[in-house]
């Protein structure tokens, strides 16, 4: 699903593009536009299409996500690149078919079984230097670009998941790179995170929170300039981790549309998170 919605904020500064769950094609007027826009690019991880309330889902509260529906557009039918993780990645950031980045599954690819049927096509590791990225092109034109959250399109050459220089966020036009790692799911959602590029926060620091403080930062930094953040959470891949007293508050809600508890809490996390951003 896409939301996208234009919001004045007072605390972002200039007009502010806020956008949820899918981005692309705004690039190539931006050059030419009088007033360069702020964008702010959200992404959720592994979400079901009725893991909303606006998507009909009963059992899970995201008031904050619905207002952004309810007040933006919303592309109900839009196309996706990809139903797993990393093509979907790789599609956003470059614009193209995720066959035409020769990346066309999960990294790394032994999430498929030797006997399965048909096997994935080969594919790159990486996104390669000769695919521009959009933040490499808003970069040309005067933009200040942060990534923040989870980046799985590079694999691993360090420890604690991290990448070559010219494969992570840094190498492809962020200015900073908070998270972003060849994780795909987080060694944990709780401070601390064994995460190569996010330092440790106070023990129990939850890491949605983490990233939208950091965003914050990042935004207040760069007022007096155009900004495009890429707000990418690790949520709600595995581990299921929440907040404790959202865990209490979902301890009985199952029902179609939540086989886990634990699922909704994590959801819910999510959206107090944006909800903060945006407020």
């Amino acid at each position: 699903m896409v939301f996208f919605r234009e919001v004045n904020l007072d605390w972002l500064g200039r007009g502010s593009l806020a956008v949820a769950f899918g981005l692309v094609a705004f690039v190539q007027t931006v050059e030419a536009a009088a007033e360069r826009p702020n964008i702010l690019f959200i992404m959720a991880d592994d979400l079901g299409w009725m893991d909303l309330a606006c998507q009909g889902n009963k059992l899970v509260e995201t008031p904050n996500i619905d207002r952004l529906a309810r007040q933006g557009m919303r592309f109900t039918s839009a196309y996706a690149a990809a139903p797993v993780c990393s093509p979907t990645r790789a599609a956003v950031l470059t614009g193209q078919a995720p066959a035409r980045v020769h990346m066309t599954s999960h990294l790394p690819g032994q999430f498929f079984p030797k006997d399965n049927r048909p096997q994935p096509a080969d594919m790159v590791p990486a996104i390669g230097p000769e695919h521009i990225t959009i933040a490499e092109r808003l970069k040309e034109v005067g933009y200040a670009n942060a990534f923040l959250g989870k980046w799985h399109i590079a694999p691993s050459a360090g420890p604690r998941g991290k990448v070559a220089p010219g494969h992570s966020p840094l190498g492809q036009g962020f200015d900073i790179n908070i998270g972003g790692t060849s994780y795909g799911g987080p060694p944990s959602f709780f401070s601390p995170y064994s995460n190569a590029t996010l330092p440790d926060g106070e023990p129990g620091e939850y890491l949605p929170d983490r990233l939208v403080n950091e965003a914050i930062s990042f935004i207040r930094d760069h007022k007096a300039e155009p900004w495009m953040v890429h707000l990418w959470f690790y949520t709600v891949h595995w581990p299921m981790q929440a907040p404790k007293e959202l865990l209490k508050k979902y301890a009985n809600r199952t029902g179609p549309g939540l086989n886990d508890t634990r699922y909704g809490a994590m959801i819910e996390a999510m959206d107090l998170a944006v909800g903060r951003l945006l407020a």
